[in-house]
């Protein structure tokens, strides 16, 4: 099926309780084993299925992955005319925020042609607006507010960037990165 049919599937399994509960974390098995045995070359094509699983320590040819979708699946709704302008002024908008002309079942790779395609109407159109543009001087200032008012407020956090990967996996990227040193 085709890729939304299948995202808004797992969301409803896990919804109603027919998820699957490991670590605190919900989703639904991917029967990698009977996969592999139907098509032996399937992780040749999946290429990324088998590097997580390997992060993970499974051996996906002998155990399921567990799979939930990600916000990947769930583009954005903001409402934009043509040229990518919204119902506030000035605040233009294209790609995933808006959902794109291909809505919930956008193919691989056309976001990249709907950002540059739709990104450049909309840049175009903000820069023709006629509203009056503010002279700042750019740069990463904000960062360190927010920095200074966190600590202002006793509030304290160890994460230096969004999480890329959940906690049930074993993802230590310096140690991966000394294995291949040392395969080389």
């Amino acid at each position: 099926q085709p890729r939304d049919v299948v995202a808004a599937a797992i969301l409803r399994e896990c919804r109603e309780g027919r998820g699957v509960v490991r670590d605190g974390q919900v989703g639904v098995f991917l029967d990698t084993p009977r996969l592999i045995a139907n098509d032996p070359d399937v992780l040749n094509r999946l290429v990324t299925l088998g590097h997580v699983a390997h992060k993970c320590g499974i051996d996906p040819a002998v155990e399921p992955v567990m799979i939930h979708p990600t916000l990947h699946y769930q583009n954005g709704g903001i409402e934009i005319n043509g040229n990518g302008a919204t119902c506030v002024e000035g605040l233009y908008c294209a790609g995933e925020v808006t959902g794109g002309i291909h809505g919930r079942n956008r193919l691989m790779g056309n976001a990249l042609l709907d950002i540059i395609s739709f990104g450049r109407r909309a840049g175009k159109a903000a820069a023709n607006c006629g509203l009056p543009l503010k002279k700042v001087r750019g740069g990463v200032g904000h960062v360190h507010d927010l920095q200074r008012e966190m600590t202002r407020a006793g509030l304290t956090s160890d994460i230096k960037a969004p999480v890329l990967y959940p906690d049930y996996g074993k993802f230590d990227l310096r140690e991966h990165a000394g294995l291949q040193e040392q395969q080389s």
